[in-house]
């Protein structure tokens, strides 16, 4: 199962980087939103998750970035949910 997972994060991840927001990349921003909504209810982050739920088109560069960095932590659960591996730490 977690050789899925990390397919599935990583194909989110391409989908991100390509501009595009998937219906997987949409369940992850709303597991977000729900954790924002309870601890930054006010926060840049909660409103720009808000937009990029309902977002059709293309996705800038600036948005790319901003949307994985918001999502980065939930992708790197999926990927390594036992944490990183010793060998690809970088010190």
């Amino acid at each position: 199962m977690s050789g899925l997972n990390e397919l599935v994060a990583g194909r989110i991840r391409s989908d991100i980087r390509d501009g595009y927001i998937s219906e997987a990349a949409r369940g992850l921003i709303r597991m977000i939103l729900v954790d924002l909504e309870r601890h930054h209810p006010a926060s840049w982050d909660k409103k720009f998750c808000e937009d990029m739920l309902v977002y059709k088109r293309k996705m800038s560069k600036k948005q790319r970035e901003h949307l994985e960095r918001i999502l980065d932590n939930e992708l790197i659960e999926i990927e390594y949910p036992s944490g990183f591996p010793e060998d690809s730490l970088p010190f």
